[in-house]
């Protein structure tokens, strides 16, 4: 299993079209085939700041996702929009 965080802040003047951007991507991503899960929440008290929550049932399938028509329009559409590049995180083995 592989999980993914990622964070990204949107400019604000972009604030109001950026739902209509993440719903496509999101909905997409839920039936790629390895998902087993993939949700985006707004950061509590950080207007246009975002976190996506993913994971997959190998990395294989998560190269796959991120070659799919909803993903890549997800980075085409947000060009410009973001402060700064997404952080990505791959999340290795669980601390107990």
């Amino acid at each position: 299993m592989v999980k993914v965080t990622a964070v990204f802040e949107v400019k604000k003047e972009y604030l109001d079209k950026i739902e209509a951007i993440l719903i496509p991507l999101i909905e997409g991503s839920r039936k790629d085939a390895g998902n087993i899960s993939y949700d985006c929440y707004m950061v509590e008290g950080q207007p246009g700041k975002f976190m996506f929550q993913e994971c997959w049932e190998n990395q294989a399938l998560l190269d796959s996702h991120m070659k799919q028509p909803h993903f890549t329009a997800f980075g085409k559409a947000t060009e410009g929009m973001l402060t700064k590049p997404m952080d990505i995180f791959v999340l290795g083995k669980s601390v107990h």
